[in-house]
């Protein structure tokens, strides 16, 4: 229902960014989207709007980095218990804001290959359980990075 995003691929400066959604974290948005459409909707609008703008994408592991004209305004950082595990994985949180300035009570994570730069939407989790290390989304969002073949180390 939500985000049927086929692989996105932008040319700048000879390097080709690419854009995927874990196909299970699509599977998780529609069963969201009946118990907060809005959210799972301005997640849809961003993954949108990312995939058409080529200097977001290209720029958007410049860390910390608040977009506040981009429509939706968002604000990305690395998950850093990601970054700091051994071994490492490039995981990062993006807080999305809608029109009126309201922060989603959702973060998406998204993982980072650098030598290819391919950026992979891994998880969707409520910002009370976003971060917490001892829960089992945790687990399945590293399970999810893994699985994509994405950096550690």
């Amino acid at each position: 229902m939500f985000l049927r995003v086929p692989v996105l691929r932008h040319i700048i400066n000879d390097i080709m960014a690419e854009l995927f959604v874990d196909s299970d974290l699509d599977e998780e948005l529609d069963a969201l989207s009946s118990l907060d459409e809005d959210a799972v909707g301005l997640l849809d609008a961003f993954i949108q709007e990312l995939a058409g703008d080529q200097r977001a994408l290209q720029t958007l592991t410049r860390t910390p980095k608040w977009e506040w004209n981009y429509n939706p305004p968002f604000e990305i950082k690395r998950f850093q218990a990601c970054w700091d595990l051994n071994p490492r994985r490039q995981i990062y949180s993006i807080k999305l804001f809608d029109d009126e300035g309201h922060r989603s009570d959702y973060r998406l994570l998204i993982g980072h290959d650098p030598r290819t730069d391919t950026f992979v939407a891994l998880s969707f989790l409520d910002r009370g359980i976003a971060y917490d290390v001892t829960r089992p989304e945790f687990q399945i969002l590293l399970a999810r990075y893994d699985g994509w073949n994405l950096p550690v180390g």
